[in-house]
């Protein structure tokens, strides 16, 4: 039984095997499959792809009659892409066109009339009309590249090109008869234009020619022109010295250019229903106007004018205009404006010193400036723009300058003396060639100087201590002379000592410190002592209690001390006015700014200049720049400081050592234990 099956088994496979055989050989493509195009499909998938779609009108032309109304349009052109429709002409004008046949089709659009090529090449004629009967008025596309016309009896006159590329033509009908014999219009705008060495003209007519026909239009140049250009859409000759001009119907604009010979007289070239005139006149050229000619305001005149102070006038019939020119003698001026300047300098311990000038130049026509070489210059910059240093023939700095307004640095350094702890020097302020609106000078010190006496211009400047110094000083020296009273000392003495300690209080932190914490703890004794020997009523609390906050706020104040008496900008009292005077005038750009990318390596290098911990500001407005300026400065270093501070605390220190044998009897006497009361004694 398993035999037969398995027998029964290998003949339905062979079977199977032989029925799906012939079908698998049906279905699998031959090894050498191929393809089989026209040769016009093939070159089509060959060629290089196409443009975007371009439809041209190579020529419009017109034909048909007027008489027969039977005007006919024929657009002839060629097309590559896609066929879409192109505008061709306008239908502002009134414009109808039907009938059409040939390779196009011709739809009507919004504003337009379109043509959709139905080839490469195409023709198509169409039936045209307007709303006249005399004249058809077409305004074609830029698409549109020629107009032509046979009408035996129209004229096609082409006018002027707009700026989006279309044009207008007009065809007007011409009449057999010869009854039209009207004269052409004209309407005469002309502008004198006088300079130093020479005198132009322009001479603008408008002209209107009524007629169907082209009709001719002379202009005669009476008043010695020399004619360089003529701007016009209509022909012209030269016959008997006159530019004979053939109009077509219509309006047609005629521009004449060019200079007079000399003559100062001006006669219309044209007879005109109205003559404008207009004459302007460079700034150094001045024009006397002879005669008495109807002047009216140069806007009237419809000329383009150049120059301000233009003067017009209103030609009647047969009248001349006459002039006499007058040059006039520049004055010495400056071509740039100075509106603020800044300078900062910083006064080093040792060696030169730094400084930095910003100039806000506002130009209206200078090439460059030039500063002087004192102080020397070592770094310049337009607009955070590296310049190249150069000096003119005449030893100055020279900067070049671009039109408006601008921000020009420069950098310099200078010396000054010093001697045994003194310095004295005068820092030299740059100057340009023209005053300053305002004008900002600030110097700035390290830690090692305190400036003493400064000036510039017309101010002077002492040292001075600060309110909250002197606040400081008279809070102390008061206050330790209450306490050597309250130790019964002689006035003579409290008071030196008072005043001994309070200046060195002054310079050294650490002395006042130790005497603000004296007076404190002798101010509390005594407080403790009244307590114990008087009743305590409500105004001696209020006593104590102020007493005790006066020394609070006089012991935080020796603490902060430097910070006190620099200020919150480390002016050291200097006057700040003329900073916040300065802030108030003057606007500058900030230092720090990033200065521009160049690839030009023979610039100089801009240095950073400190800010220092001690500050001076000078401002003036309009400083005169006939001599030079400079802040005069006397300085004392730290350490003569430190030595009259050490002094002060010396001869405070031998004052108390002499008055040790008092100080000691006193606080024996105010702070000893009271002896018993004999009354108390008895039993």
């Amino acid at each position: 039984m398993r035999k037969l099956s398995a027998l029964l088994a290998i003949l339905l496979a062979a079977t199977a095997f032989a029925q799906n055989e012939p079908q698998q050989n049906k279905t699998a493509p031959p090894s050498d499959a191929r393809v089989t195009l026209p040769l016009a499909e093939y070159e089509q998938l060959r060629a290089p792809d196409r443009p975007e779609s371009i439809a041209v009108v190579d020529t419009l032309r017109l034909a048909g009659t007027f008489k027969d109304r039977n005007l006919t349009v024929t657009f002839i052109g060629k097309s590559v892409g896609k066929r879409i429709a192109t505008p061709v002409l306008a239908m502002s004008t009134g414009l109808s066109i039907w009938g059409c046949s040939g390779s196009a089709v011709i739809s009507r659009g919004e504003k337009d009339f379109r043509i959709t090529p139905l080839g490469d090449t195409f023709s198509a004629t169409c039936r045209i009309a307007a709303a006249g009967s005399d004249r058809l008025e077409l305004v074609a596309t830029p698409s549109v590249l020629a107009m032509e016309s046979s009408v035996p009896d129209g004229e096609l006159v082409a006018g002027t090109y707009s700026a989006d590329g279309s044009a207008n033509y007009s065809l007007v009908r011409q009449s057999a008869g010869g009854a039209e014999n009207l004269a052409p219009t004209a309407t005469g705008h002309y502008l004198i234009t006088l300079l130093p060495d020479e005198t132009r003209f322009r001479y603008a007519i408008e002209v209107h020619n009524p007629n169907r026909s082209r009709r001719p239009f002379e202009v005669h140049l009476r008043s010695g022109e020399h004619l360089q250009q003529v701007d016009a859409a209509a022909p012209y000759e030269v016959v008997d010295g006159a530019y004979r001009f053939d109009l077509p119907p219509g309006d047609t604009n005629l521009v004449l250019t060019g200079q007079l010979s000399g003559n100062d007289i001006f006669v219309p070239p044209v007879e005109a229903s109205l003559q404008y005139l207009a004459i302007e006149n460079h700034p150094v050229v001045r024009p006397v106007i002879d005669g008495s000619v109807k002047r009216i305001s140069a806007a009237e005149a419809g000329v383009p004018i150049q120059f301000r102070g233009a003067q017009a006038f209103l030609l009647g019939k047969g009248e001349v205009l006459r002039w006499r020119k007058t040059n006039l003698e520049a004055l010495h001026t400056v071509n740039y404006a100075l509106t603020a300047a800044r300078h900062t300098f910083f006064v080093p311990a040792e060696g030169a010193v730094l400084g930095e000038s910003i100039f806000s130049v506002d130009n209206q026509g200078a090439s460059d400036v030039k500063l002087p070489l004192r102080p020397e210059p070592t770094y310049a910059s337009i607009e955070n723009e590296p310049l190249l240093m150069t000096k003119g023939p005449d030893g100055k700095l020279t900067v070049p300058l671009s039109a408006g307004k601008q921000q020009v640095l420069v950098q310099h350094r200078q010396s000054i003396r010093s001697v045994l702890g003194f310095g004295v020097g005068r820092l030299v302020v740059p100057q340009l060639d023209v005053p300053a609106s305002t004008l900002l000078a600030t110097i700035n010190y390290p830690a090692h100087w305190w400036p003493v006496m400064q000036s510039f211009s017309t101010r002077i400047r002492f040292w001075t201590p600060s309110t909250e110094l002197l606040l400081v000083f008279l809070g102390l020296a008061l206050w330790t002379e209450r306490v050597l009273a309250y130790l019964m000392l002689p006035w003579r003495r409290r008071l030196v000592i008072a005043l001994l300690l309070a200046a060195a209080c002054a310079v050294f932190d650490a002395v006042a410190v130790l005497v603000a914490i004296a007076d404190a703890c002798l101010t509390i004794g005594w407080l403790v002592a009244l307590v114990k020997r008087e009743k305590w009523t409500f105004l001696k609390v209020f006593a104590a209690a102020v007493a005790i906050g006066v020394a609070g706020i006089v012991a935080i104040g020796t603490y902060q001390f430097r910070k006190i008496t620099k200020g919150g900008d480390g002016s050291y009292g200097y006057a700040s006015t003329g900073t916040e005077e300065a802030s108030r005038n003057v606007s500058f750009v900030d230092k720090e700014q990033k200065a521009a990318k160049t690839d030009y390596q023979g610039l100089p290098a801009k240095f950073d200049l400190p800010t220092g911990e001690r500050h001076s500001s000078f401002g003036q407005e309009m400083l005169p720049t006939d001599r030079e300026h400079a802040v005069t400065v006397v300085l004392v270093s730290a350490t003569i400081v430190w030595l009259i501070g050490a002094a002060f605390l010396a001869l405070a220190w031998l004052a108390v050592w002499r008055a040790r044998t008092l100080l000691a009897a006193g606080l024996r006497a105010r702070f000893a234990a009271p002896a018993p009361s004999p009354v108390e004694a008895v039993p």
